[in-house]
């Protein structure tokens, strides 16, 4: 099974939904489901309004969908570390799905040590942290 997991980034916190486990890749997959619905983001209230959708829709899991992380828990001198060290210990998902809702550029490190940069009011999904496959909105 493909899992997926979105988080919010914001200027104070990022918001992490729990893992969804299920067809969660791109290219035919709920994955593109996931990033449709985050097209329609733009603040932390119409993120938990468009997950609970998207879960409602794809998986209807009856079980706590958000929790809310402190910035520094995942982004160190504006760097999101997906490293082979960090990856399977703060993120697990085959595929990550992120929205920029601050006001800065986020940078992510990718376990084949290439940066992308996501800018305020993007969108990027990521597969295990690697550069290849990504797709950026």
């Amino acid at each position: 099974m493909t899992r997926g997991t979105a988080y919010l980034i914001n200027n104070r916190y990022i918001m992490e939904t729990q893992e969804f486990n299920g067809d969660m890749y791109l290219n035919g997959g709920k994955g593109e489901d996931m990033m449709n619905c985050l097209l329609n983001v733009n603040c932390l209230k119409s993120f938990k309004k468009e997950l609970v959708k998207f879960n409602e829709d794809n998986f209807n899991y009856d079980t706590q969908l958000f929790y809310p992380s402190k910035i520094k828990d995942y982004v160190e001198n504006g760097i999101i570390e997906m490293s082979n060290d960090n990856y399977f210990k703060k993120f697990f998902s085959d595929w990550t799905f992120w929205k920029n809702i601050s006001n800065n550029d986020v940078q992510f490190k990718t376990r084949d040590n290439k940066l992308i940069v996501l800018k305020p009011n993007q969108q990027i999904a990521i597969n295990f942290g690697r550069f290849e496959g990504h797709k950026l909105i």
